[in-house]
């Protein structure tokens, strides 16, 4: 692009759509960090909202720069994974240009092809467990330009405000929001159950989304979800599974109940037990004396960050 900003060259997206927005760049900031956002939406309305950064460069093109910041929903850190280069002629940005747009054409097919997901591994402290299943998108409803995933759990009451509209939709952060559709997104309140951050694709499928949940008064990243899309042909077919399995176990008293997450609180002692309070995640094809082994997901504890909780069987009684 030919303007300017802060004295410095803007940079255009070449790659189509991203985030819901046509209009991203690469451009510098007041205090010398180089953000990639949208023209419009966030540099043109005055937002200090960008979805990446250079930070401390000032004029200078951020070019062979290992400075590169991301924002995981708490704090902007640094990620030195991330590249960028220079395109010295015109083959290479033309070749640049075509690798784009094929990637955008790639995102779109699956894009059409998938609407929906599924979620598994989700635990939380306000009961998030119950948000495990699958969602579908509910045609031409729109939020924030990305559409809207309803909760296929039958109308069951979820939560102790008892919701039972529970979706998935897109905020003007540019990020995901698992709340109420009647109290939360059409109420326009900033309450939800569950945050994504970071997700590149719709719906947010992908490895770059941070499901995360609010723990000991922060998001929290959710380490063990497991997020699937699904076509409409695999929605009813897992519709029909998970309804068979729930028929299954109704019906067959001696069947074993899997337990997915195990919580444990009030532990006191002397010697900082009181550090193992905290969720338990079951850690998926591992088991320990023919039984599952759980993994505290509170960070470190006594200096070690793989502590479990698994069985041991004594004579001792």
């Amino acid at each position: 692009m030919t303007h300017q900003i802060n004295g410095a060259a803007v940079f255009e997206f070449c790659g189509g759509r991203a985030f819901g927005f046509d209009d991203i760049v690469l451009y510098l900031d007041e205090v010398g960090n180089w953000r990639v956002a949208s023209q419009k939406a966030h540099i043109d309305a005055g937002k200090d909202l960008c979805y990446l950064q250079a930070k401390n460069l000032g004029k200078k093109a951020p070019v062979g720069t290992n400075a590169w910041y991301i924002y995981d929903g708490t704090e902007w850190k640094k990620d030195s994974n991330i590249k960028s280069t220079r395109a010295f002629d015109v083959e290479e940005i033309l070749e640049a240009m075509k690798y784009q747009e094929n990637m955008r054409l790639e995102r779109e097919r699956i894009k059409e092809s998938c609407i929906g997901f599924e979620i598994q591994g989700m635990v939380g402290s306000a009961g998030q467990k119950c948000l495990n299943g699958v969602y579908r998108k509910i045609p031409d409803l729109m939020h924030c330009g990305k559409p809207v995933y309803e909760f296929l759990n039958g109308g069951k009451e979820c939560f102790a405000e008892k919701v039972t509209d529970l979706v998935l939709h897109y905020d003007t952060a540019a990020r995901w929001r698992i709340c109420s559709k009647s109290k939360h997104m059409e109420g326009e309140t900033k309450l939800c159950y569950v945050l994504v951050n970071g997700a590149s694709c719709t719906p947010p499928v992908g490895k770059s989304a941070q499901w995360m949940t609010f723990e000991s008064r922060q998001w929290t990243v959710q380490k063990h979800i497991k997020v699937t899309g699904l076509t409409s042909t695999q929605i009813e077919k897992r519709l029909a599974e998970l309804e068979h399995e729930k028929s299954d176990l109704s019906s067959d008293e001696s069947t074993r109940i899997q337990i997915d997450c195990v919580e444990l609180s009030n532990i006191t002692g002397h010697c900082g037990q009181g550090s193992l309070n905290g969720m338990y995640v079951r850690i998926d094809n591992f088991k320990h004396n023919g039984e599952d082994v759980f993994e505290f997901t509170g960070g470190n504890a006594y200096g070690f960050s793989d502590m479990v909780l698994y069985v041991v069987f004594s004579n001792a009684r």
